[in-house]
């Protein structure tokens, strides 16, 4: 099974239909969001509803919370409150509930799908290093674990083999300043 893995749209539709159409030419079997559909962009709506069209699973990104609970803001610079305060005027009461439904983490198999941290997913912690990611390999028994927040691709592995699946301590990051480095970086860098 081929899995499509996109994170952190904030709004952007251009780049989301772009990604989609991408994921349309690669042939995979399920896309899976890893949250932050809304904030920032000027088109929550119309991604919320490409996201629901298009995506099996969905996960809860800490700005999808604040747009449905807008005290979740505390640790938001002005800006991001500011675009929460209006994305959440924009939302039809659809797009609200959908967002409010969605979990914060998703298990099956041998993945784990989470936004921020497997070890705390609601406390929106931010995995930039391998130092920061290596307590969080406690946090789930899973093979992998995909997680978005960062915006840009990372691979941390905790150990260079597991019984008959080798794994390589990888750390990955793109360095390209395109709109679409990081989509296109991580197509070409993740086979699951």
């Amino acid at each position: 099974m081929r899995i499509a893995i996109i994170s952190d749209i904030h709004g952007n539709i251009e780049a989301l239909r772009q990604a989609l159409d991408i994921i349309g030419e690669l042939g995979t079997d399920e896309i899976v969001c890893l949250g932050d559909i809304v904030g920032y962009g000027p088109d929550p709506e119309p991604c919320v509803d490409l996201i629901r069209k298009h995506c099996k699973t969905v996960i809860m990104g800490n700005h999808d919370n604040a747009v449905i609970d807008m005290s979740a803001t505390e640790n938001f610079n002005p800006v991001a409150k500011q675009a929460v305060w209006w994305t959440h005027q924009q939302l039809s009461p659809e797009s609200l509930s959908f967002l409010q439904g969605l979990p914060y983490r998703n298990q099956r198999q041998d993945l784990l799908f989470v936004h921020a941290s497997p070890m705390n997913p609601a406390k929106w912690t931010y995995l930039f290093t391998i130092n920061d990611a290596l307590p969080e390999f406690d946090a789930f028994q899973e093979r992998i674990c995909f997680v978005g927040h960062t915006h840009s691709p990372r691979v941390f592995c905790n150990s260079p083999h597991d019984g008959d699946n080798p794994r390589i301590p990888v750390y990955h990051q793109c360095r390209q300043r395109r709109p679409t480095a990081g989509w296109r970086c991580a197509s070409e860098f993740w086979v699951v």
